[in-house]
């Protein structure tokens, strides 16, 4: 791919490789995952994306880093890999997050979202290891996971969404774990984070314009006029 062709697919910010061998190991046959692993010649958008996380298992048997998402992002060899995970997202077989709510069961058992995620230091960590909780609500449906720190891949925007009051725009992939709760105009997931995306370049000005305008507001003396 060109450069301009890499750029027009958003980068990976988060990744868990444990979560996607775990929907392997649960919804993918061992026969499925050779015609994968084997085939040259792929359909559909989610084939597509489907092919890219085997390929992306088989090549590093270890946990996720951010070397391997660096790798992702940026090297020729893993330029059908970042292709890949983004148009996973738009398949067919992955439905939009407003499905849940709707009680519409997706046949992948995956769930997009595009939408503001609150990120916060999770206070309970095991060992070394750090760990961010990440909500998000979107189409009346709220979801919640827990994400590990060395995961993430781009340091500066979970920072940046970790010191913002305002929730920082993220996209991605998640798969419901329970229903924590329901009512009458809204529900909300435990899921895992599959992979988040950076935001769409639109999205992420919209995100800091509103940002210097908050700054611009009076923080005290007198406000409005009397």
């Amino acid at each position: 791919m060109t450069d301009d062709e890499i750029e027009r697919y958003n980068h990976v910010m988060y990744i868990s490789k444990s979560h996607i061998n775990q929907f392997f190991d649960q919804n993918v046959s061992e026969a499925d995952k050779v015609t994968i692993s084997e085939s040259e010649d792929v359909g559909s958008r989610f084939e597509l994306g489907i092919e890219a996380l085997a390929k992306l298992n088989a090549g590093f048997s270890e946990e996720t880093t951010r070397e391997l998402i660096h790798e992702i992002n940026f090297s020729d060899s893993y330029n059908q890999v970042k292709k890949a995970i983004n148009v996973l997202s738009e398949s067919d077989e992955v439905l939009p997050i407003s499905a849940l709510k709707e009680k519409n069961s997706s046949d992948s058992g995956l769930y997009h979202f595009d939408c503001p995620l609150q990120l916060y230091p999770d206070n309970e960590s095991f060992g070394d290891e750090k760990f961010l909780n990440v909500v998000g609500k979107q189409s009346s449906v709220e979801f919640n996971g827990t994400t590990s720190w060395e995961n993430w891949g781009s340091r500066s925007h979970a920072k940046t969404a970790m010191d913002a009051v305002d929730p920082y725009p993220f996209k991605g992939i998640i798969k419901p774990l329970r229903i924590e709760e329901r009512s009458i105009n809204s529900v909300t997931f435990s899921v895992q984070f599959l992979y988040i995306l950076a935001p769409d370049l639109e999205d992420t000005n919209q995100w800091r314009e509103y940002q210097d305008l908050l700054e611009k507001h009076p923080s005290s003396g007198e406000k409005g006029i009397k």
